[in-house]
């Protein structure tokens, strides 16, 4: 399907800012700089058929999450369990849809609208008109957990990090400084700033990774928790680049939005 393939696109540039890996997405495009005048359309999706084949294998395209009907037909086992999960919340509860900007730089295509992915939902899924996701539905979500201003509950080490494109998804006044409704004893609120620092942590380099679970393990003790002793299977992964993070990027690893 058609929106398979435009979701896959934005996924192959935004997966390697998202997962820590924004030098390797530049590297591939600073031989493109100076030369817009002579490449073609062609030269374009060569140049970007390339990075994609070297960032993700040669079987990016073939996952479940770029295949709307094997989404549709996989109701156990690990897509049941990733793709179509993530895919049924973002159809019925949150919407967080991935859609193109229709003005201005985008890497996702324009046509790629909130039109096209409710009908992918209706695809996957076969739900009636009334289950969709809506604006209304949405807003009751929010209501309930809090949304963008507080998580409506204490205890919570809230964690964003600066290249991760979700930080704007999480509580979005201490993201953007407006405001700091927390309290720091029971909600502490860390934004890490460093170039190549993704999604949960990805791509952070391991000093800087140890520093944030010193600060975890401290707020959990304030809470009386007490944290139990590491074992092997617990201690973080290395990632392509080096760089140390609980959830380090692997080569051909799923990319969305996840």
């Amino acid at each position: 399907r058609e929106v398979d393939f435009m979701y896959g696109l934005g996924d192959s540039v935004a997966g390697a800012v998202q997962y820590g890996q924004k030098e390797m997405l530049c590297a591939a495009m600073v031989p493109l700089y100076g030369r817009q005048h002579e490449l073609t359309d062609w030269d374009y999706a060569k140049s970007f058929a390339n990075y994609t084949f070297v960032a993700w294998g040669k079987d990016y395209f073939n996952q479940c999450f770029y295949n709307s009907t094997c989404m549709r037909d996989s109701w156990r086992d690990p897509v049941a369990q990733s793709a179509r999960s993530w895919y049924w919340i973002k159809c019925t509860q949150l919407g967080y849809f991935q859609t193109a900007p229709q003005k201005g730089l985008t890497t996702r295509p324009r046509a790629l609208t909130i039109d096209r992915l409710l009908d992918q939902c209706r695809y996957v899924f076969g739900m009636p008109e009334a289950d969709l996701i809506t604006d209304e539905k949405v807003k009751a979500w929010n209501d309930r957990f809090g949304g963008a201003d507080d998580l409506g509950q204490t205890n919570i080490f809230v964690t964003d990090y600066s290249d991760d494109p979700w930080k704007m998804a999480s509580v979005t006044s201490e993201v953007t400084r407006s405001s700091w409704p927390m309290l720091l004893e029971t909600q502490p609120f860390l934004m890490l700033t460093c170039d190549g620092c993704g999604h949960c942590g990805a791509g952070v380099p391991g000093a800087r990774t140890a520093s944030i679970m010193e600060q975890f393990a401290a707020a959990l003790a304030s809470w009386g928790i007490t944290a139990p002793p590491a074992s092997a299977g617990d201690e973080p992964k290395q990632g392509v680049d080096g760089t140390v993070s609980a959830f380090a990027l692997q080569p051909g690893a799923p990319t969305a939005d996840l």
